[in-house]
């Protein structure tokens, strides 16, 4: 059994987002947050999924793997502290079957 999660980095920062490696055909999803509650501008490679920006800063963002390293970041003019954690799920090498049990229980 291979999980698709491969690599689960999170880190505490006060200038450098986090690195990632995914794989062409992968996707990388991004969360991250800060106190603050000041709106951020993800960066223009990713696809921003949500913000909520309340008394604290949530955000998400996705892309797509290329094989190399890539950092996940978003952009705010007043932060200086924040959390982030990258997860990739990897692409299926091979999609099920129509003979699986998964689609037996359909």
């Amino acid at each position: 059994y291979l999980s698709p999660l491969l690599h689960l980095p999170a880190q505490r920062a006060e200038a450098r987002p986090p690195s990632i490696t995914a794989a062409s055909g992968d996707i990388i999803i991004d969360y991250a947050s800060h106190g603050n509650g000041t709106p951020n501008t993800v960066d223009g490679s990713q696809t921003q999924q949500y913000q909520v920006a309340q008394d604290n800063t949530m955000l998400c963002s996705t892309k797509g793997g290329s094989g190399s390293s890539t950092n996940m970041s978003w952009t705010s003019g007043t932060i200086s502290l924040w959390a982030s954690c990258s997860v990739v799920v990897q692409a299926a090498s091979t999609p099920p079957s129509q003979n699986s049990a998964f689609f037996g229980l359909m």
